[in-house]
């Protein structure tokens, strides 16, 4: 190929966060590629969960093609759940096609891809692979090489239980994470790049995602359960997560050079929870199911 292609895959990513984030300069790096680039607003998957959309755009397909439509199936004949893989994919991946067209291909922590596959290039596969197995890394070999140089592989971050008690201590431990992991992943794409003189690369970061589930009231600014007071207290530890990220993007571009054309594409938006519905508890109410 005469150029490289980067695949920035930014679980969660919205404009409802990003255009308050880049008016205040908090973004400069993204700032600059919307500027000179072109975005837009689209739609996500339906339904629009991380496990559906990005095998909509692992395979270019809709879920009823590619038959993975949530995060959980029961085992036939059972009421046993079982975390999808990428085996249940009925559909070829876009790394694949263009593994078999020789070109050399870098897929990096995207969900749904465990356990790997061969690819030109090299795989590692991301969340939902089994925390305790060292078999998400293709080609075998790899993930030795890569904590014999990085440190030890980490494809989940640690619980952060803000949902039950919120305080600064915990805040601070959970957005430190997120941005070790970050910074994790964005050096080790650098050296799969170089290393395999990747052609395409994807590379998901989820960091974002888990932080808007925990503290959106803090992030966005009009969010109605926001308290001003916590929002004062947390607000400049959280939004150091996504300077860290525009950073680590404008690194990974200078680093891949001016012939490099990038994709920054994301699963779903985001927005307030504001109520909770127990669907089973209702159908009971309504004579619908019987004990």
């Amino acid at each position: 190929m005469a150029e490289k292609v980067l695949v920035l895959c930014i679980d969660g990513a919205t404009f409802r966060l990003l255009n308050p984030f880049m008016k205040e300069g908090y973004l400069p790096t993204i700032k600059k590629l919307i500027d000179e680039g072109t975005s837009s607003t689209l739609i996500s998957s339906i339904p629009p969960i991380t496990a559906t959309a990005w095998s909509n755009l692992i395979t270019g397909k809709n879920p009823g093609k590619h038959r993975i439509s949530e995060f959980l199936v029961k085992k036939p004949g059972t009421y046993e759940e079982v975390a999808i893989n990428s085996t249940f994919r009925d559909s070829e991946a876009v790394w694949d096609i263009l593994s078999k067209e020789g070109i050399k291909v870098g897929v990096l922590n995207i969900p749904t891809t465990y356990p790997p596959t061969k690819v030109n290039g090299a795989m590692i596969c991301g969340f939902l692979s089994p925390s305790r197995k060292r078999d998400f890394v293709y080609p075998p070999g790899l993930l030795d090489e890569i904590e014999k140089k990085f440190g030890p592989y980490r494809v989940n971050l640690k619980p952060s239980f803000m949902n039950i008690y919120r305080n600064l201590k915990r805040v601070n431990g959970f957005i430190d994470d997120c941005i070790t992991m970050l910074r994790y992943k964005f050096r080790v794409a650098k050296y799969l790049i170089d290393k395999y003189n990747l052609e395409v690369t994807f590379l998901h970061e989820w960091g974002g995602d888990r932080i808007q589930h925990e503290l959106w009231d803090i992030l966005h600014p009009n969010d109605q359960h926001c308290n001003p007071k916590e929002k004062e207290k947390y607000f400049p530890k959280v939004i150091s997560y996504y300077q860290s990220l525009d950073q680590e993007i404008a690194d990974i571009l200078s680093h891949t050079g001016e012939d490099c054309s990038l994709f920054i594409v994301s699963d779903h938006g985001f927005g307030p929870l504001s109520k909770v519905i127990n669907l089973n508890a209702w159908l009971i109410q309504q004579g619908y199911i019987k004990i």
